[in-house]
């Protein structure tokens, strides 16, 4: 996808992750099958997101407004607005391709979002205090400034509101190195670099950010190959390595 060699810093990161879209974009319209592909990969991640949403339900139902930062072309918020209708649900992601591809999800779930932005993380164009909720779902891995991101999160949720990071692959820095470039792996091929979170570091960033942070650990098994399935299912019947070992988590912040 790319032909310049990745050169780690977070700008090019932010590039590659709105041309990725552009890429797929370009697929959806000139390959019917690789259209389909995406979709039926994006329903399948739908069963994690549910399941997930339902461990935090009750965030979710008082939240009267509710934001997902990172949320491609918004298909979870589309859900989450069918869940509960009478929350105002925005939605954002940084590419623009991936936001101009939203309206396939509307006509899926058969609902329209309230609002949608393209911005980043760090940068989201809404009033101070005026969000009970933000969310997202397998993104957070992928924000570059996770410092910025979270005081930007602080500014705009509500006292009393919640920041949640869903399904996020989580590791020590004892394992980093190795969990980096195993999902690394693929890096001249796919273009888009990928991050695991040091959950200790970014619990640290929420504390000095004036939320009070709680890490789930959840090694699942669901979407994973025949390798990672064994892997994940013994970690489960492990939790005391779950600390250490790379694995899949939640992230909880509360604004003070």
């Amino acid at each position: 996808m790319f032909n310049m060699p990745y050169d780690g810093s977070i700008n090019e990161k932010e590039k590659r992750d709105i041309s990725a879209w552009d890429h797929h974009r370009e697929f959806d319209l000139a390959n019917k099958a690789d259209f389909f592909e995406h979709r039926i990969q994006k329903i399948s991640e739908l069963k994690i997101f549910a399941k997930d949403i339902g461990k935090f339900r009750d965030i979710f139902q008082s939240a009267g407004t509710i934001l997902e930062i990172g949320g491609g072309s918004c298909w979870g918020s589309h859900y989450i607005k069918r869940l509960f209708p009478s929350a105002r649900v925005i939605g954002s992601d940084i590419a623009p391709a991936a936001i101009e591809s939203h309206a396939i999800w509307r006509d899926f779930f058969g609902v329209a979002i309230d609002e949608i932005y393209v911005c980043r993380s760090y940068e989201v164009p809404v009033e101070d205090a005026s969000v009970d909720l933000v969310f997202c779902f397998e993104a957070a891995h992928h924000f570059g400034r996770h410092w910025q991101t979270l005081k930007e999160l602080q500014r705009i949720v509500r006292p009393g509101g919640h920041v949640v990071y869903l399904n996020e692959p989580v590791c020590s820095p004892l394992v980093y190195r190795l969990a980096h470039r195993r999902v690394n792996r693929r890096l001249e091929i796919d273009g888009v670099p990928e991050d695991v979170l040091l959950y200790g570091k970014i619990l640290e960033l929420g504390i000095e950010n004036g939320f009070v942070g709680r890490l789930f650990f959840d090694p699942h098994i669901q979407n994973r190959g025949p390798v990672e399935t064994m892997y994940y299912a013994c970690l489960s019947r492990m939790p005391f390595l779950q600390r250490w070992l790379p694995t899949t988590g939640h992230f909880v912040f509360e604004k003070q």
